[in-house]
């Protein structure tokens, strides 16, 4: 993911622009300057599966233009069009799940991954003096049925399987599954799952005129990663690593999370669990007190949706609920990456004393 978080902090960023743009009314979304804006912000997210397919292959040694071919095909105007008409696809009889995989990280890791044994398997049994027919034509023979008819939708079955466990215990255990949803939001994420908890939200909306269940707890992840991404900066000795880190730390807190996530808490683990527990603790206390939304917002410009018809209390416990994730998120990734900063200091000091002992016994080896 290294490779990529320059383009999702870009595009991060803009998505922070326009969400700002949108709320204090500085342009129209039906402008043509913000849907130009918009484009810029999804590009990296929309074409998140290719940027993967280049770095993955470089680092499973697949042929890169290949891999970018057979994940390209997810993506493919013509696929997402078939999907979208609602008529059926298959392969050589075989069913194909009619989903779409743009921002999606799991179904393009793992096809890269399975074309690496693939191509290795393909080489060993093509004639020397077919292999530059035969090869890749027959790993994208083989490859790109695979991924779609087994590899891409398995986050979406994954998708269905999480929407139906929430629904089935949302009335019973309502603060449960907030505390349980914000918490594993992140993970959500990387699998591409979230997109399957969006048809849940928008019918809740639509039905009702709130929510207080997936957007709350998308509130409390995206605070508790930015909050986390922050602390993690501030605990960094590198220049470099504290800019991204409050970039993305921002653009998190903003709603968008992907800089923060792949850039800086999944990267370096302990600001993720700093970020998981404040996510939960503070999906907790939302749940418990039912915390409402009545704008569908993921950010820190959530602030502005609690106003409704549960008054004012509402609107207390949704700042105190925001302020939960943010503070005990960065409270603990501060101590948790503390920690690891003093053990990596610990350990370059070591080594720095060891140095010389290392370079007398070679020159003493050497005599």
């Amino acid at each position: 993911m290294t490779p990529m978080i320059p383009a999702l902090t870009a595009a991060g960023m803009m998505k922070v622009i326009l969400s700002l743009a949108t709320t204090f009314h500085w342009m129209a979304t039906t402008s043509p300057t913000y849907r130009i804006l918009d484009i810029m912000g999804d590009s990296a997210f929309f074409f998140m599966p290719l940027l993967l397919a280049i770095n993955a292959a470089k680092r499973f040694k697949v042929n890169t233009s290949l891999a970018v071919v057979v994940v390209g095909i997810f993506l493919h105007p013509a696929f997402t069009a078939w999907v979208t008409s609602g008529k059926a696809i298959s392969f050589l009889s075989m069913p194909i799940a009619p989903d779409t995989y743009a921002a999606t990280v799991i179904p393009a890791l793992l096809t890269v991954w399975l074309m690496s044994y693939i191509e290795r398997g393909v080489d060993k049994i093509t004639p020397s003096a077919l292999k530059i027919i035969l090869n890749p034509t027959l790993v994208l023979l083989i490859s790109a049925p695979l991924a779609l008819i087994v590899i891409g939708p398995l986050g979406s079955y994954a998708g269905a399987g999480l929407a139906w466990i929430i629904n089935l215990l949302q009335g019973r255990l309502g603060f449960i599954m907030v505390t349980f949803l914000a918490a594993a939001m992140p993970f959500i994420v990387m699998t591409g799952m979230h997109h399957a908890l969006t048809p849940i939200f928008l019918s809740t909306f639509a039905a009702t005129g709130h929510e207080s269940l997936i957007l709350v707890a998308q509130v409390c992840s995206n605070l508790a990663q930015g909050a986390a991404a922050l602390a993690f900066g501030l605990r960094s000795h590198k220049p470099s690593v504290k800019s991204l880190a409050t970039a993305s730390g921002i653009s998190a807190i903003m709603g968008i999370t992907e800089p923060a996530l792949y850039g800086i808490n999944l990267k370096y683990k302990k600001p993720l669990i700093g970020a998981v527990i404040g996510a939960g603790v503070a999906g907790l206390y939302a749940g418990i007190v039912g915390v409402t939304l009545y704008v569908p917002q993921n950010s820190f410009m959530a602030i502005l949706g609690f106003s409704g018809d549960k008054g004012i209390a509402n609107v207390i416990n949704g700042i105190a609920m925001m302020v939960i994730a943010l503070g005990t998120s960065f409270i603990a990734s501060f101590i948790i990456s503390g920690k690891q900063d003093r053990a990596q200091v610990a350990t370059t000091e070591t080594q720095k004393a060891e140095a010389p002992k290392e370079a007398v016994k070679s020159t003493v080896a050497e005599a």
